[in-house]
């Protein structure tokens, strides 16, 4: 069953945030930070499907390296509370295969960085401690597989990054993220048409869609590991009761369809 998730967060100096740890830890990979002088390892990790930089046509290769893209980040920001960049979590479907994901992450960035001189540094992970990938039911928990996306904030060009963020103000706005949010459940549901499944997300709040079903709530990569080794977790708790109370609402109002029938068949009998 597919599931709705897009959350931005900032990548912020002025948080203790470091625009090279992030890359590593999207990409399972070793990067150096210029500015705090210190490495971040995160190599040994194997849940990385896929990774990739994309960049406007304009800016040259060189930059498709991420420590050549941390490093000129880091030089282009020079305060100690830089916003650096947004970093976007997308939950993926679990209906689609590696490269069908990759397709979707990729018409998104293009549509929201790329078109406006930004760029986008992105990673798939399976959400498994293991690299491989389950088809399971949600009450498992065994699968997240999800996309991160780092996106500096500063445009970037044939001359590296731009020397204001003044042309960026506008994505800070609630409309921007709104907008952003919607984007992301239109590009799934599209393929989704297209490949001829049923299924469909939305954005928008259950309450919203006229749904009345309490939304289980969004497990990290961490709880899911525990989860799949049989270690509950306090979420994972949370979504089984949920589930437990949906189905017993639905036996409720199977019961009264029943009963309904019932008494339509008594009227039908008595005329």
């Amino acid at each position: 069953m597919s599931t709705y998730y897009n959350h931005v967060g900032v990548i912020s100096r002025g948080r203790g945030n470091s625009i090279a740890c992030s890359l590593a830890y999207i990409r399972g990979e070793r990067i150096f930070d210029k500015y705090l002088g210190e490495w971040h390892d995160n190599s040994p990790r194997i849940d990385v499907l896929y990774k990739d930089v994309v960049l406007p046509p304009s800016v040259p290769l060189d930059y498709l390296s991420p420590q050549k893209l941390a490093d000129a980040l880091n030089d282009s920001e020079q305060r100690i509370d830089s916003q650096m960049a947004r970093s976007i979590i997308l939950a993926l479907p679990n209906e689609m295969n590696i490269t069908q994901e990759v397709k979707l992450v990729r018409e998104f960035i293009d549509q929201y960085f790329i078109a406006n001189n930004m760029c986008a540094v992105f990673a798939i992970h399976s959400g498994r401690k293991e690299s491989k990938r389950s088809y399971t039911t949600i009450d498992t928990c065994t699968d997240n597989p999800h996309a991160h996306i780092i996106a500096p904030i500063r445009q970037i060009g044939a001359n590296g990054f731009f020397r204001t963020k003044l042309e960026t103000r506008q994505f800070n706005t609630k409309k921007y993220l709104y907008s952003m949010r919607k984007s992301w459940a239109d590009i799934q549901n599209r393929e989704y048409e297209r490949m001829g499944l049923p299924f469909r997300v939305s954005h928008e709040s259950l309450y919203v869609q006229g749904i009345d079903r309490k939304p289980t709530v969004h497990l990290s990569a961490k709880e899911i590991s525990f989860e799949q080794r049989g270690i509950a977790t306090r979420r994972g708790n949370i979504n089984r009761q949920i589930l437990a109370e949906e189905r017993a609402k639905e036996r409720q109002r199977q019961q009264e369809r029943d009963r309904q029938h019932e008494r339509d068949r008594y009227y039908e009998r008595s005329r």
